[in-house]
């Protein structure tokens, strides 16, 4: 076992990566636990669909100032999660062994979170906070019949949009 294990070149290196990866998580069990996990996660999807249903009570507010919309109804979706970037310290070690003209050298970085006391307990510094990213738009309008109608709300969802790549159509409603 050891006859390989001296085989394999810069074993300090992998070492290092070894118990940094020991290391964080030994950090991250300590300040979080299994339940909390569980309740980032279902915050952020839940988050996606705030923002969704955000987003459409806006457009059927808006919507429905436009001259014979009528009645106005929205739905969207999104094709991306939120994202979010927290702030790390980050630490760098450097350790020399040997001696002579058979000295390696290894550099060790450490990331850990930044933790501050929040509302709800310990959490992380958010650094940029980026909204989830929109798939489709439908509007279902009672006034879309109308052909001068039907391009103005489409111009409109185009114009709050902003974005290319996502699908909006403007349909007639009952």
């Amino acid at each position: 076992m050891f006859s390989k294990l001296k085989k394999i070149k810069h074993i300090e290196i992998y070492a290092a990566v070894l118990i940094i990866v020991v290391m964080v998580g030994i950090y991250l069990t300590t300040f979080s636990s299994g339940g909390k996990d569980k309740k980032v996660e279902s915050s952020i999807s839940m988050n996606e669909d705030i923002f969704a249903k955000e987003m459409e009570q806006k457009l059927v507010k808006t919507l429905g100032e436009v001259r014979g919309a009528g009645k106005v109804s929205a739905m969207v979706t999104v094709a991306s999660s939120a994202t979010i970037e927290i702030a790390y310290n980050i630490d760098e070690k450097t350790v020399t062994q040997g001696s002579g003209g058979n000295t390696t050298t290894t550099t060790t970085i450490i990331k850990t979170p930044v933790i501050v006391n929040g509302k709800n307990g310990p959490q992380p510094i958010i650094l940029v906070e980026i909204k989830p990213k929109l798939k489709g738009v439908v509007i279902v309008a009672s006034g879309a019949a109308d052909v001068a109608v039907r391009l103005s709300l489409l111009r409109a969802v185009q114009t709050l949009v902003a974005d290319n790549t996502v699908t909006i159509e403007v349909l007639t409603g009952k």
